[in-house]
């Protein structure tokens, strides 16, 4: 049986903070411990190239930023 997304997400450091739905979009606010993770997790949920748009991923995350996903 695969993993939920949650379980997968704790397994990689991130954390969905809070998801939302607007219209045909959902959003979601993430947390993560490393920006491997956090790409990782993105990449899986198939949504478009994320390294290139988290080039200074760590940065924000030392800072305790989060992160807001629109899909």
């Amino acid at each position: 049986m695969p993993a939920s997304p949650q379980g997968r997400a704790d397994s990689l450091g991130v954390t969905i903070e809070a998801r939302y739905t607007v219209g045909e979009y959902d959003i979601l606010i993430l947390s993560a411990r490393e920006s491997a993770g956090l790409e990782t997790w993105l990449r899986g949920q198939r949504l478009p190239d994320p390294g290139r748009r988290l080039g200074g991923a760590r940065q924000y995350l030392k800072q305790g930023m989060r992160f807001f996903v629109a899909a």
